[in-house]
């Protein structure tokens, strides 16, 4: 879930004020934002990326309507079956990293073992640090795009938002939303 939280020197001198009562007002106020993500990325195992512009429905893959584009990204000489049990080093990875660095803030040696344990709690402590900070009023300026979605999930498979988060700050948009009246659950869920 990434946002981005700017401090108060961010707000370029003479930006004209936004009409009160307005999700920009709130939103000047805060210094948050969410982030939209339309990526099109996936990284596979350090070994293999792809990157694109389709979107994974009818109209971009059934190939008569809108164009699109796509690259992967592959080094023969780093793979899992040539680097055997040790890490693979190659320039996706690299890329990997890099772009791990731009969403946390920081590089974080964690980073280098994407599958362990340590990789992913340090990712989720950054995450809930993060969105701690998001939810509060007082705008706080952070390096860091990543925060973890505000829900939690119960041990017999319940989710529900978090007590503190149950709406988007300054949209106000809901967390989990609502059951469509019109389209079926096999649509929506």
């Amino acid at each position: 879930c990434p946002a981005k939280q700017e401090g108060p020197e961010d707000v370029p001198p003479g930006l004209a004020a936004p009409k009160a009562g307005t999700v920009a007002a709130k939103s000047r106020k805060s210094l948050r934002y969410m982030i939209y993500v339309h990526s099109k990325l996936a990284i596979f195992d350090d070994e293999y990326m792809i990157v694109g512009s389709a979107n994974i429905n009818e109209r971009s893959l059934s190939g008569n309507r809108d164009s699109e584009m796509c690259v992967g990204a592959y080094q023969p000489a780093f793979t899992k079956d040539t680097c055997g049990d040790g890490e693979i080093e190659g320039d996706v990875r690299t890329f990997r990293l890099a772009l791990w660095a731009e969403h946390c803030g920081k590089h974080m040696p964690e980073h280098l073992n994407a599958s362990s344990d340590a990789c992913m709690k340090a990712i989720r402590q950054l995450g809930d640090e993060n969105l701690a900070s998001y939810i509060v009023d007082e705008p706080v300026k952070k390096k860091s795009h990543w925060l973890s979605y505000p829900l939690e999930y119960g041990k017999e498979g319940t989710v529900t938002s978090l007590p503190n988060c149950k709406d988007f700050p300054d949209t106000g948009g809901l967390i989990i939303g609502l059951a469509s009246r019109a389209l079926p659950n096999s649509i929506t869920t």
